[in-house]
């Protein structure tokens, strides 16, 4: 029986480890292959901006513009895509090797060790969920919260060798890491800092209050300040230096005040969260608890004893309902909406994770600890984003996802096999929704994405993106005005008084005024504009470029312009008329005249649209 056992639970292990290797490769080669689609014209260019011009931001709640462009020698957005890629993987790569170093209290197999990084990098993809692929202040939140869990799983491993010689060595590394890692965040979204920071202090100091001695303090205090250096030094090179980045921030925080008037509230987000959670139609559903009653009986420790099961059949049981699970949903269109279906699988997730609870004692600790952090990680997350928690949560899913596989690592191989299929089963739901709002619903793209294909020519390097027909004729539209702008002798600023296409400045080549993006629409959207454009020279806006539309409501008016002393659009030319679908309205580029332009409106129409695919160069 006992060989029955090891046997039966070996062939489902090599099947459960192939399928999350299977889940993770086909998700990561589906992001991967669709990066050069959609080139978003509103927060897909304030984050290209961000990066790519941030020497010309002089006020910005978030440093991840200077701080990604320091770590990343690409200039073109495709490069940089892929890097962002690459970034987000290898985070929560090394995550899962120090959960499983963490948990293990023997040498893991290789088929343990993949098993367990398959399930923690498939769960993060779930963060392109909504199609913003370009290097931002989420992503790099999420990557920094990853490696800063890491770093403390790390140091939590090695806490019981503290009082050796041997002991502190090895921590001095880890300790410079979270360092790094939690300034990091402090300079991307400092919301999420304050929230961890202070978590994982309070989690190590009680964890090792009993061999913590003033030098070992001093010790860590020190590698802990290295390593918070690093990420400003790195900056400082690239241009920003620790005074600047401080002044940016500083009027960044004030400049969003302004314009929002408006403050975040970690209660109100948890009873938001709650609230839209209670609406997702699977929680109406009679067979969620009932498969989720058949699961714990067949996982849980007592099981056996309880029904008179044999472990293969225990195992065939957990096999058998998952698969069923899926089908229900299927069947009962929980599909849709996904958001709703996402959230589902963060609730099911976390709580599948709880079985950390019921491990036997020498293993529960260090399970439960990473239960913990990565259930909260998933929300200090969210609430560095400051946006809507069911539209953010679900790019978290790489968190609890993560616990699960300390849970399944830390316990015997039998509870592990029992646990897998049902993780694996939320795995697939996830990433299925993941990339039914990939193809269906890409954030402002206006189509699906396999329909994305006319070629639009995207910024200085002229890279090739597919995109709908009328966004690309947005961008091809624009190609000349940057030509014209590469012949004067200094690049002019771009007034945007739509309010809502900051990619125009990115597109012509033009200069932004100490901000990205020129909000409209906002409460205070007309003093920031009026900080913003009165910090301009006298010179800089005379040669100023303009672009507007008539027809959108809450865009900046015209005459907001004259209290600067421009007569527009009187005293401008227009030189090309394009679309932006997303907003449903068509914009025009205007040029002072005195700049000497004299071309002819190019409207929409003019603008050819090609129909083969083309992937966009790094810009190198």
């Amino acid at each position: 029986m006992t060989m029955l056992r090891i046997s039966t639970c070996g062939a489902f292990s090599m099947i459960q480890c192939a399928a999350a290797i299977g889940l993770a490769i086909s998700s990561l080669l589906f992001v991967a292959t669709q990066l050069n689609v959609g080139v978003d014209v509103s927060d897909g260019a304030y984050y290209i901006l961000s990066y790519s011009q941030h020497q010309e931001i002089l006020v910005q709640a978030t440093l991840f513009g200077p701080l990604w462009d320091s770590i990343s020698p690409f200039r073109g957005i495709l490069a940089n895509r892929y890097l962002n890629l690459t970034f987000v993987v290898a985070s929560f790569t090394v995550l899962s090797i120090a959960i499983l170093n963490l948990v293990r209290t023997e040498r893991p197999s290789w088929s343990d060790r993949f098993l367990c990084i398959s399930i923690g990098v498939a769960g993060s993809l779930t963060y392109f969920y909504n199609w913003l692929v370009d290097p931002s202040y989420n992503s790099m939140n999420l990557g920094f919260i990853a490696c800063a869990s890491a770093a403390f799983f790390m140091l939590m491993r090695h806490s019981e060798t503290l009082g050796s010689a041997m002991g502190r060595w090895n921590i001095v590394l880890p300790t410079a890491l979270l360092g790094a890692s939690m300034a990091s965040i402090a300079l991307v979204k400092i919301t999420s800092a304050a929230l961890l920071g202070p978590l994982m202090l309070v989690a190590f100091l009680f964890s090792t209050k009993h061999i913590m001695t003033f030098r070992l303090f001093i010790t860590l205090g020190s590698a802990s300040l290295l390593g918070m250096l690093f990420p400003l030094l790195l900056m400082n090179f690239a241009g920003t230096s620790p005074v600047r980045a401080l002044g940016m921030m500083y009027g960044g925080a004030e400049l969003s005040g302004l314009l929002t008037a408006s403050t975040l509230n970690f209660a109100d987000k948890a009873v938001s969260y709650i609230e839209d959670l209670a609406s997702v139609a699977l929680f109406d559903a009679w067979y969620p608890p009932i498969i989720g009653a058949g699961l714990i009986v067949l996982i849980s420790n007592r099981s056996s004893a309880v029904l008179g099961l044999s472990p293969t059949a225990r195992l065939w049981g957990t096999a058998f309902l998952s698969l069923v699970f899926i089908g229900l949903v299927v069947w009962s269109g929980h599909l849709e909406p996904f958001s709703g279906l996402m959230n589902a699988c963060l609730v099911l997730t976390v709580a599948l994770s709880g079985f950390g609870l019921v491990l036997p004692q020498n293993s529960r600790k260090n399970a439960i600890l990473v239960w913990g952090v990565m259930s909260l990680c998933s929300f200090i997350y969210v609430y560095g984003t400051g946006n809507a928690w069911y539209f953010q949560v679900v790019g978290a899913l790489g968190f609890p996802f993560a616990a699960i596989a300390a849970v399944i690592s830390a316990t015997d191989r039998l509870h592990a096999t029992l646990l897998t299929s049902p993780a694996l089963a939320l795995l697939g739901l996830s990433l299925y929704g993941a990339g039914a709002v990939i193809e269906h619903e890409p954030y402002r793209l206006s189509a699906p994405l396999s329909s994305l294909n006319s070629i639009a020519r995207v910024g200085p390097f002229d890279e090739g993106f597919r995109e709908s027909p009328e966004q690309a004729e947005f961008y091809n539209g624009l190609r000349d005005a940057r030509i014209q702008i590469a012949q004067l002798p200094e690049r002019p600023v771009l007034i945007d008084l739509t309010g809502r296409t900051p990619m125009v400045a990115f597109q012509i080549g033009a200069r932004i005024p100490g901000t990205p993006w020129l909000f409209s629409g906002y409460p205070g959207s007309g003093a920031m504009f009026d900080r913003m454009i009165g910090g301009l020279s006298e010179q800089s806006l005379q040669q100023a470029w303009v672009f507007q539309t008539e027809t959108y409501e809450r865009r900046h008016p015209n005459t907001i312009l004259s209290k600067f002393g421009l007569d527009f659009p009187d005293k401008y030319t227009p030189i090309a008329t394009v679309p932006v679908p997303y907003m449903g309205f068509t914009g025009t580029l205007y040029a002072p005249k005195n700049t000497g332009l004299s071309q002819p409106v190019t409207t929409s129409s003019d603008m050819p649209s090609a129909q083969a695919p083309s992937i966009g160069g790094n810009g190198e």
